[in-house]
């Protein structure tokens, strides 16, 4: 059937607090959790609890614009299917805006854990053109990003798809936005900023097992 992201259960939570509890329902066979954590806060320590029905999730990486803007990635193999469980993710300290989305994906190639690509940021206010590129991936693979900026979000990516809506406005101007591209186009996604300001992005690769197809669960 090959890789599948599981549009109609992908959730997300966005807000000013720094702890983000909400329900996420797996599919059952060859799945992995993804989840994007990317928080707009001075701490660039990854959150002190991020677990998926009281499991914890691998920590997979981050990365940071140099200044507030942090985008951080986990995953599990093969989580628990069923009904909604809880996913929840506690940043330490004092958090001014948050956005963490779980990704529910099939078809997965469980030996091969995802890959994270190149970060990219800007703290330096001069810049409305928010980019990130993620590579490694063949035709039948998935690229995933998710981006924090500082105002408003428009997708420019050619070849991109929202995983969620952009979620603009989180807190005054400050914005978060994740999509994915499949892996038969160069994983280069973008972003418009509706104004110049500081920005990360950062996206993961996630494999297929070979002679499969990609797709969306609708």
């Amino acid at each position: 059937m090959g890789v599948l992201i599981d549009s109609a259960n992908v959730t997300f939570a966005a807000g000013q607090t720094n702890s983000n509890a909400f329900n996420c329902t797996c599919g059952a066979s060859d799945n992995r959790l993804l989840v994007l954590a990317a928080v707009w806060s001075a701490t660039l320590t990854p959150p002190t609890v991020s677990t998926y029905n009281s499991v914890a999730l691998t920590y997979l990486g981050s990365g940071n614009d140099g200044n507030v803007s942090t985008v951080f990635w986990y995953y599990m193999n093969s989580p628990s299917t069923g009904a909604a469980h809880s996913v929840l993710i506690t940043f330490g300290g004092s958090i001014s805006a948050s956005l963490v989305v779980a990704i529910p994906i099939s078809g997965v190639d469980l030996t091969r854990a995802p890959v994270l690509g190149v970060n990219s940021g800007d703290s330096s206010y001069s810049s409305s053109t928010d980019t990130c590129t993620t590579t490694g991936g063949g035709a039948n693979d998935l690229y995933v990003a998710g981006t924090m900026a500082g105002q408003s979000l428009t997708s420019t990516g050619s070849t991109q798809s929202p995983v969620i809506a952009n979620q603009n406005g989180i807190n005054g101007n400050v914005s978060g936005a994740c999509a994915s591209i499949p892996g038969s186009s160069a994983g280069n996604f973008g972003w418009s900023l509706s104004a110049p300001s500081e920005w990360d992005a950062l996206g993961v690769t996630v494999y297929a097992p070979a002679n499969t197809s990609i797709g969306w669960v609708t």
